[in-house]
């Protein structure tokens, strides 16, 4: 018997995945509000742009409170948030929160993500290697940050849930840092790069550099960009 060719071989129908025909084809978009990352240095102004979106909720990492530093300095009217969120499962416990109870916030917004990130790795430190962060445990062959990406991407599809149940604006908060030349005098730029490199996220245009498309990349590169930049989809 001669074998299936590519173009003739059938895949076994899934037991979950939707029928499609022709009348799935559809012209029109998903209607579903933004998700944004904004990046730059620390003190550069990412907390005061994203308390003027519309109706926004802070979730404040570990030592990331300086939403209510301005607050309090009288640079921002008062703002929605939750207490600086120490643990990994009480920030989940949030967004599950805004997704599932009644409210009118309009935005989420995440300071930062690489405060998240370090929660994420010590929630999967504690839960798999008995707190180890040496060669033996979380460290050991990168073991810990392969492990932590099925909890990262579980945390993405919270994310998710909450843009497309609430209708609600996603905003991410990222610190950079500046990358400063190996030879000052041969005239090279510094490069702005994200501070963290396993940061999970969607990216479809940067402003103001040119556009990227890396929906849910698995990393952030250390890609050049300028000192604040935004990126959308």
């Amino acid at each position: 018997m001669q074998p299936a060719s590519p173009l003739t071989a059938q895949p076994p129908p899934s037991l979950t995945a939707p029928r499609l025909t022709l009348g799935s084809i559809t012209s029109k978009g998903n209607n579903l509000p933004n998700r944004y990352i904004l990046h730059a240095v620390e003190g550069y102004g990412k907390t005061s742009l994203a308390a003027q979106f519309p109706k926004p909720v802070f979730i404040q990492s570990r030592g990331e409170t300086g939403l209510e530093t301005l607050i309090d300095a009288g640079r921002l009217p008062e703002t929605p948030h939750f207490p600086e969120i120490t643990d990994w499962a009480v920030l989940l416990e949030a967004i599950r929160m805004l997704t599932t109870e009644k409210h009118d916030y309009k935005t989420l917004v995440i300071d930062t993500m690489n405060g998240v990130e370090r929660l994420c790795h010590e929630f999967v430190c504690r839960r798999d290697f008995g707190n180890n962060w040496g060669e033996r445990g979380f460290e050991g062959y990168k073991r810990g940050y392969e492990i932590a990406l099925t909890d990262w991407r579980s945390f993405l599809q919270l994310l998710d849930s909450l843009r497309e149940q609430r209708r609600m604006i996603v905003m991410l908060l990222c610190h950079t840092k500046v990358l400063l030349p190996r030879f000052p005098s041969s005239g090279e730029a510094c490069l702005y790069l994200l501070a963290r490199r396993r940061i999970k996220t969607w990216t479809s245009r940067s402003l103001p550099r040119s556009a990227r498309r890396d929906n849910w990349t698995t990393s952030f590169q250390a890609t050049p960009v300028s000192s604040m930049s935004l990126i959308s989809c």
